[in-house]
């Protein structure tokens, strides 16, 4: 049996200053595939020391078209997905062992452990992503903003056939986004306009204006976001950002009522029981504190280092 091949497929703009470093973490894949929206520096030519294979995207303020005009450009099997301002800290030998397995036992996705720079074991902040698929019609990319893999038009955080695997990719800031720090609300902000009725797209957007401090906007998509999500793990996620910002609110009743409401569907989401902790009585904070302790964050979307409040 063949080994499958393997393709790095990136969407970069602006990265002369991380690239170089990043692809020398994936230079042995069977394949690069590079598509540049529009870079003013010197992206591309760094791009060509290590492919040919480097295409140009018109930019449309949309994350996903860009992913999935990269994946139409790939020959492999499968595709793992880098960006610039990250490196995988493996070998290639490692991603195939895990490749061929998931070939071979029919998975289609494999969960990567996306960690902050810095971090020296698994465990820590960090957290598990569809980094590495299989590269066929049905798994596509969606999102304008915050863009995500789906498999027959289902998230890939809700549909089975996914291997976990401790394949760590390694994740920085790039500061080519500096040039344009409100990207990510104007384009979320346009993709709710032009469709109420999204629903992963309205949580990002509330993320972006609690970033900012805008309670009163962050609960009002919180709360749209909320009826319509089945996605349970982002869900209890937004309902810990809700309470932190009823406590900026002043409203901590309330805050701990949200908070309650994640550990009613997940009682291991280890920042939702510390909230709780600060916001109660020093009798009750202890109890909290000792159900914490006991807390793993098993199926929690994300886990923090650091509090939300201090993202």
């Amino acid at each position: 049996m063949t080994q499958p091949k393997i393709s790095v497929c990136m969407i970069v703009k602006n990265e002369e200053a991380l690239l170089e470093r990043c692809l020398e973490s994936v230079k042995d894949f069977d394949e690069i595939v590079i598509c540049d929206t529009g870079s003013e520096d010197k992206t591309v030519e760094i791009a060509k020391k290590y492919t040919d294979d480097v295409h140009f995207f018109k930019w449309v303020d949309h994350f996903g078209k860009a992913r999935q005009f990269s994946k139409d450009k790939s020959k492999a099997d499968w595709i793992i997905t880098v960006d610039a301002d990250e490196y995988l800290e493996c070998s290639i030998e490692h991603v195939r062992e895990v490749v061929e397995r998931a070939d071979k036992e029919g998975f289609v996705f494999v969960d990567t452990r996306v960690v902050p720079e810095g971090s020296e074991k698994v465990e820590g902040a960090g957290n598990w992503f569809p980094r590495i698929y299989k590269n066929i019609p049905e798994i596509t990319w969606h999102g304008a903003a915050h863009n995500y893999l789906a498999y027959k038009g289902v998230s890939a955080g809700t549909v089975g056939r996914t291997l976990k695997s401790d394949i760590r990719i390694v994740y920085g800031y790039s500061p080519a986004h500096k040039k344009d720090p409100e990207r990510t609300l104007r384009i979320l902000k346009d993709a709710i306009e032009k469709d109420p009725e999204l629903t992963r797209e309205r949580y990002y957007l509330a993320r972006e204006y609690f970033y900012r401090k805008n309670w009163e906007k962050t609960l009002e998509h919180l709360d749209e976001y909320i009826k319509r999500s089945k996605f349970l793990s982002e869900r209890n996620d937004a309902y810990v950002m809700r309470a932190y910002c009823l406590s900026g609110m002043k409203k901590y009743t309330e805050a701990c009522e949200s908070a309650m409401k994640a550990l009613m569907y997940n009682a291991n989401f280890k920042e939702a029981l510390l909230f709780l902790a600060n916001h109660m009585d020093p009798v009750n904070k202890e109890r909290w504190l000792s159900y914490a302790e006991l807390a793993d964050n098993r199926n929690v979307l994300f886990v923090r280092d650091t509090p939300y409040a201090n993202q």
